[in-house]
């Protein structure tokens, strides 16, 4: 590869690393918001539901967790914890739900994903867009790299040849983000049954404490 190829890609990954420093920042900033608004609204007497279960979602960019269930994970000592690993199961894809039972809180897989079928489904939906996204990203780049360096090569780059260059970069961009998109819902599903567990111990691990402390 020339070294000229490798700093024509300096600008367009220096120009997105800025953006995505950016987004975090902002991102980060807003949701120091939105929990302010959340401990504003829990110190309240009566609380708004539709508040709480909103600021929940938003700062855990997840669907909104029903206030019924809500309100008791919000009581219990890890609650961050088992709210963080339950959204994650919750963004894109509506994998995993909380019910209650027996006056206990259960965690499981939503009706979409409630058998081993419908996983297995969706996981082979996501690898094979993955792969497609992948391998069209690499060819994207190899044609980059061509263009530019037929460009280079006739000492300049005329307004077709930039605006080819720019289609494939975009394109290139684009595919590569729906790899990471896919690959991360891939692991999502593939990786569920481990976090229901570890859910579900969270959620016993209170009625085990408050069980011994009444019996103590």
């Amino acid at each position: 590869m020339k070294i000229s190829l490798i700093f024509a890609f300096l600008p367009i990954a220096i120009s997105f690393f800025s953006l995505w420093v950016s987004f975090i920042h902002g991102n980060n900033r807003n949701k120091t918001g939105i929990v302010d608004t959340l401990s504003k609204e829990l110190s309240n007497k009566r609380t708004t539901p539709y508040i709480i279960q909103v600021c929940v979602s938003r700062i855990h960019n997840s669907r909104p967790i029903p206030f019924n269930i809500l309100k008791k994970l919000l009581h219990y000592n890890n609650a961050l914890e088992i709210i963080q690993l339950f959204s994650f199961g919750r963004k894109l894809l509506d994998i995993l739900k909380f019910s209650e039972s027996n006056n206990r809180i259960v965690v499981g897989y939503s009706d979409t994903y409630n058998t081993l079928t419908s996983r297995l489904i969706s996981m082979l939906i996501c690898f094979s867009s993955l792969s497609i996204c992948y391998f069209t990203s690499v060819y994207l780049m190899l044609e980059m790299m061509k263009s530019i360096d037929r460009a280079s090569s006739m000492g300049g780059v005329g307004f077709i040849e930039f605006g080819e260059i720019i289609f494939k970069t975009i394109g290139l961009i684009f595919f590569m983000f729906m790899t990471f998109i896919f690959s991360w819902q891939f692991m999502i599903i593939f990786r569920s049954g481990k976090r229901i567990s570890k859910i579900q111990k969270l959620i016993n691990d209170n009625y085990s404490m408050r069980n011994h402390c009444r019996n103590g």
